[in-house]
């Protein structure tokens, strides 16, 4: 049985990349993508790609307080004929309780 669907956890508060997350979701900060040229791209991209390549082809994206930025870019590309994948979004309101360390 093929797997077609994923759920892509892009919410939180993104509080160990504070400053670059300050202006942007962490899905959108650019890593380097090498295969025959070295470029810039945003890290949601790899992940779909990634996730394309072994047959998935709807996604549920979770995004937060500041996950507008990341939905006007993914529907671009979708509307755009760029990712070629079915793409929902959802909404968390507040991310979990983190985890205390007892002392």
């Amino acid at each position: 049985m093929m797997i077609n669907k994923a759920v892509i956890t892009a919410a939180g508060l993104g509080t160990r990349m504070r400053n670059m997350t300050l202006i942007m979701p962490k899905a959108l900060l650019p890593l380097i993508r090498r295969n025959d040229s070295a470029a810039l791209v945003p890290i949601i991209d790899l992940i779909i790609m990634k996730l394309q390549e072994v047959g998935v082809s709807k996604f549920m994206i979770v995004v937060g307080r500041n996950g507008r930025p990341l939905i006007d870019y993914l529907m671009d590309k979708v509307f755009t004929d760029l990712i070629r994948a079915q793409i929902s979004f959802t909404f968390q309101e507040r991310p979990p309780r983190l985890w205390r360390r007892r002392a």
